[in-house]
Protein backbone atom coordinates (compact mmCIF):
# COMPACT_ATOMS: atom_id res chain seq x y z
CA UNK A 1 0.00 0.00 0.00
CA UNK A 2 1.25 3.63 -0.71
CA UNK A 3 1.53 6.03 1.53
CA UNK A 4 0.70 9.69 0.67
CA UNK A 5 -0.02 12.99 2.41
CA UNK A 6 -3.78 14.12 2.27
CA UNK A 7 -2.19 17.88 2.42
CA UNK A 8 0.89 18.59 0.15
CA UNK A 9 0.65 14.85 -1.83
CA UNK A 10 4.10 13.91 -0.89
CA UNK A 11 4.62 10.00 -1.16
CA UNK A 12 5.51 9.07 2.61
CA UNK A 13 5.97 5.48 2.05
CA UNK A 14 6.57 3.15 -1.55
CA UNK A 15 4.30 0.73 -2.10
CA UNK A 16 1.17 -0.85 -4.37
CA UNK A 17 0.43 2.28 -6.60
CA UNK A 18 -3.22 0.16 -6.84
CA UNK A 19 -3.75 0.62 -2.74
CA UNK A 20 -3.29 4.46 -1.17
CA UNK A 21 -4.18 5.44 1.76
CA UNK A 22 -3.82 8.92 3.14
CA UNK A 23 -2.18 10.50 6.19
CA UNK A 24 -0.10 13.79 7.24
CA UNK A 25 3.69 14.61 6.38
CA UNK A 26 5.89 16.07 9.32
CA UNK A 27 6.29 19.07 7.26
CA UNK A 28 2.15 19.49 7.05
CA UNK A 29 1.60 18.64 10.82
CA UNK A 30 4.21 21.29 11.99
CA UNK A 31 2.04 23.57 9.47
CA UNK A 32 -1.26 22.25 11.02
CA UNK A 33 0.52 23.52 14.89
CA UNK A 34 1.25 26.44 14.14
CA UNK A 35 -2.11 27.62 12.70
CA UNK A 36 -3.64 26.39 15.33
CA UNK A 37 -2.09 28.44 17.87
CA UNK A 38 -3.21 31.53 15.55
CA UNK A 39 -6.98 30.14 15.80
CA UNK A 40 -9.70 32.21 16.76
CA UNK A 41 -10.36 29.98 19.79
CA UNK A 42 -14.16 31.60 20.34
CA UNK A 43 -16.92 29.36 21.92
CA UNK A 44 -20.31 29.76 20.65
CA UNK A 45 -22.55 30.07 24.09
CA UNK A 46 -26.38 30.51 24.60
CA UNK A 47 -28.13 30.62 27.95
CA UNK A 48 -28.90 27.84 29.37
CA UNK A 49 -32.70 26.33 31.93
CA UNK A 50 -34.76 28.89 29.68
CA UNK A 51 -32.77 31.77 30.56
CA UNK A 52 -32.29 34.66 28.15
CA UNK A 53 -30.96 38.28 28.88
CA UNK A 54 -31.69 41.41 27.20
CA UNK A 55 -29.04 43.23 27.10
CA UNK A 56 -24.62 42.72 27.10
CA UNK A 57 -24.75 44.16 30.64
CA UNK A 58 -27.26 40.76 31.60
CA UNK A 59 -24.94 38.96 30.06
CA UNK A 60 -21.88 40.16 31.37
CA UNK A 61 -23.18 40.00 35.01
CA UNK A 62 -24.72 36.13 34.18
CA UNK A 63 -21.23 35.20 32.91
CA UNK A 64 -18.86 37.27 35.87
CA UNK A 65 -21.35 34.99 38.55
CA UNK A 66 -20.73 31.30 36.93
CA UNK A 67 -24.07 31.27 35.59
CA UNK A 68 -24.57 27.82 32.91
CA UNK A 69 -24.51 28.49 29.41
CA UNK A 70 -25.03 25.65 26.65
CA UNK A 71 -22.23 25.11 24.45
CA UNK A 72 -23.62 25.81 21.20
CA UNK A 73 -20.44 24.29 18.88
CA UNK A 74 -21.55 21.47 16.87
CA UNK A 75 -18.42 19.99 16.07
CA UNK A 76 -17.46 20.42 19.94
CA UNK A 77 -17.66 17.22 22.13
CA UNK A 78 -19.30 19.13 24.46
CA UNK A 79 -22.69 20.60 22.01
CA UNK A 80 -25.37 21.33 23.88
CA UNK A 81 -23.83 20.61 27.40
CA UNK A 82 -23.60 22.98 30.23
CA UNK A 83 -20.59 25.05 30.79
CA UNK A 84 -19.90 28.39 32.95
CA UNK A 85 -16.94 30.70 33.05
CA UNK A 86 -15.50 28.55 35.86
CA UNK A 87 -15.56 25.31 33.58
CA UNK A 88 -13.99 26.58 30.26
CA UNK A 89 -11.42 28.63 32.53
CA UNK A 90 -10.04 25.39 33.84
CA UNK A 91 -10.41 23.82 30.39
CA UNK A 92 -8.45 26.30 28.18
CA UNK A 93 -10.28 25.35 25.43
CA UNK A 94 -11.28 29.21 24.13
CA UNK A 95 -10.10 33.11 24.90
CA UNK A 96 -13.08 34.43 24.01
CA UNK A 97 -16.87 33.17 24.84
CA UNK A 98 -19.85 34.45 21.92
CA UNK A 99 -22.94 34.53 23.51
CA UNK A 100 -26.24 34.35 21.65
CA UNK A 101 -29.04 36.62 23.89
CA UNK A 102 -32.43 38.38 23.43
CA UNK A 103 -34.01 35.54 21.84
CA UNK A 104 -30.38 35.01 20.32
CA UNK A 105 -30.76 37.61 18.24
CA UNK A 106 -27.87 39.58 19.43
CA UNK A 107 -24.41 38.12 20.13
CA UNK A 108 -21.59 39.16 22.80
CA UNK A 109 -18.28 38.73 22.89
CA UNK A 110 -16.69 38.30 25.94
CA UNK A 111 -12.94 37.49 27.31
CA UNK A 112 -12.59 33.99 28.94
CA UNK A 113 -10.20 35.03 32.14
Amino acid sequence: MKLVCAWCNIVMEQGDPDHVSHGMCFKCYGRLLQWEDTVDRTMPLVPAYGRDYQNVKQVADAWKADKDFLIADQDSPWYNKPANRSDLLAAKECTRVAIRYHSKKRVAILEVK
